[in-house]
């Protein structure tokens, strides 16, 4: 079962808890945690969660290597492709 510490329209930064996995018995199994700085667009409905199973999307801003500010207002969404934003 999963218990979610991060909401849609949150800002969350790289190594932040996102989501518990807890089994049947609300035992601790395993914590989520963000892989970049990012803002949750959404999370699934459900409240089971497998192995390699998608659980959130996320919008994760484009940065330059030298300066880590966006470049173009554009960001990655949850499929990998590239949104600009005004």
């Amino acid at each position: 079962m999963i218990r979610f510490l991060a909401r849609p329209g949150d800002v969350v930064r790289k190594g932040q808890p996102l989501a518990k996995i807890v089994n049947a018995f609300g035992r601790h199994m395993e914590t989520v945690t963000a892989l970049d700085d990012a803002l949750v667009l959404g999370h699934t409905d459900s409240s089971a969660a497998f192995p390699g199973m998608p659980i959130m999307a996320f919008g994760i801003a484009e940065r330059e290597k030298d300066q880590g500010m966006p470049r173009d207002g554009s960001v990655t969404n949850a499929f990998g492709t590239t949104d600009r934003v005004s």
